[in-house]
């Protein structure tokens, strides 16, 4: 039998009295445990990469108060189990390098389901990657420097409503408060730059890459003469002299298609 005591202060006659709390038997205690224990907390796992999540499903089945109930590949899937009636706390994503599916399925869930916590994470990330989650509504995201107890706390911080940051992203935006990174800043100031006409004339260049001068302008209802002044005021704002060279830059910028089409 276990008794606890307590001691309190007789304020009358200033002197201490030991008195007899209550009695537990390890039986109640483990009872007591038991019951104050709340239940593990409900995550529902998505990335498309199968021996990632199962390594993390693993992973996360080991956090105290944390239980992986869904694993799927896809939004869509997401979408079925919750509208089925999966029951989740929390939603945790995978993102990758020039891939979408995580950053839409992280768009959806914060306008669709805004009462789910999301946490996006990466196994490899760089600046854009980590960005687009941020502008996305994320507050905490998990990549390859953030290990060992961070990740917990990470997890942590989101069921409360709170944000995480890593040095590398707290750092990035910093850096970039305007949630662009330095090429789409760049994109954006040539687009501001740039007539309606002018990136007509760029996105037909892009479409038909081996067209004359003469073809464009037929492609595009205007005179060869204007074609060719809008060619020269497009090498003037990248700073290139050619045309192979303005596509390739306008290519990687981001304001043509990934690839040129032959």
């Amino acid at each position: 039998m276990w008794i606890t005591c307590g001691v309190v202060m007789d304020r009358v006659k200033g002197k201490a009295a030991i008195f007899l709390e209550h009695e537990q038997t390890p039986r109640n205690i483990m009872a007591k445990s038991k019951l104050d224990k709340p239940p593990p907390v409900a995550v529902a796992l998505l990335d498309s990469h199968w021996l990632i999540r199962e390594a993390i499903g693993c992973w996360l089945k080991e956090c105290v108060g944390y239980q992986v109930v869904w694993k799927g590949n896809t939004r869509a899937e997401l979408e079925q189990a919750l509208d089925a009636g999966l029951q989740v706390k929390l939603v945790v994503v995978a993102v990758a390098i020039g891939e979408d599916e995580g950053h839409l399925a992280v768009k959806w869930l914060r306008e669709e389901w805004p009462a789910l916590y999301c946490v996006a994470y990466a196994h490899r990330h760089d600046e854009l990657t980590m960005l687009r989650v941020y502008r996305k509504g994320v507050q905490v995201f998990l990549h390859d420097t953030v290990e060992g107890d961070a990740v917990l706390c990470a997890l942590n911080a989101a069921l409360v409503g709170g944000v995480f940051h890593s040095a590398v992203s707290q750092q990035l935006l910093l850096e970039n408060p305007d949630g662009l990174t330095e090429k789409e800043r760049e994109r954006e100031r040539l687009k501001a730059r740039m007539t309606r006409k002018e990136l007509e004339v760029l996105q037909a260049m892009g479409k038909f890459p081996d067209h004359t001068v003469g073809r464009l302008a037929r492609q595009l209802g205007i005179s060869p003469n204007t074609v060719d002044s809008h060619l020269k005021r497009l090498y003037e704002l990248f700073k290139l002299r050619s045309k192979p060279g303005v596509l390739m830059e306008a290519v990687r910028l981001g304001l043509l298609p990934g690839k040129v089409q032959a």
